[in-house]
């Protein structure tokens, strides 16, 4: 990230930080009055380059040098989260996180990544070899398709005409 506030910027903003006793919306509103003609930086900038120069004695960014052990450290988290939801596949997001001292969010990206998915747990009925018949037949009962046919059958006095059994489509055509 480049710079964008000079060392004599940097400089009278945290002379104005420590002039308003670590306000930072203090400090922006006396930064903006003491110095009109200048960009007026959020008030995070305030906080963040005391903090800055307070750690490291300079203004200048400190780039991170530490992307090889970051890569590492993730890793280690990642198999941490991983062998966590092994050892107790029932365990939540929001607890796992409290246990391993990290983001929900975290927890949320590294189960994903591993492609798993969340699931509650459902205790169903036990099914035994002989529940196969009862099984068997509920479902020939409720699941099967209903049989149809069209029959046509008359009866004139004490005598029936028919049956006949039509085409199993009908229309105008088909009918007459």
């Amino acid at each position: 990230m480049p710079r964008i506030y000079s060392n004599s910027e940097y400089a009278d903003m945290v002379f104005v930080y420590g002039f308003c006793n670590g306000n930072a919306n203090a400090a922006r509103r006396e930064y903006s009055m003491r110095f009109p003609n200048r960009r007026l930086p959020h008030k995070t900038i305030f906080r963040s380059t005391f903090q800055r120069l307070r750690e490291t004695g300079s203004f200048a960014l400190v780039p991170r040098t530490d992307g090889a052990l970051s890569s590492l450290r993730n890793e280690e988290r990642s198999a941490a989260i991983l062998q966590h939801f092994d050892n107790d596949p029932s365990s939540g997001v929001r607890r796992a996180a409290a246990e391993l001292n990290t983001s929900s969010t975290t927890i949320w990206r590294t189960i994903r990544a591993d492609g798993r998915y969340p699931y509650h747990f459902q205790r169903v009925q036990h099914l035994l070899p002989q529940d196969l018949w009862e099984r068997r037949l509920f479902s020939d009962q409720h699941f099967q398709r209903e049989f149809q046919c069209n029959v046509w059958l008359g009866i004139i006095d004490d005598t029936l005409i028919g049956p006949y059994f039509l085409p199993p489509r009908l229309n105008a055509d088909t009918f007459l």
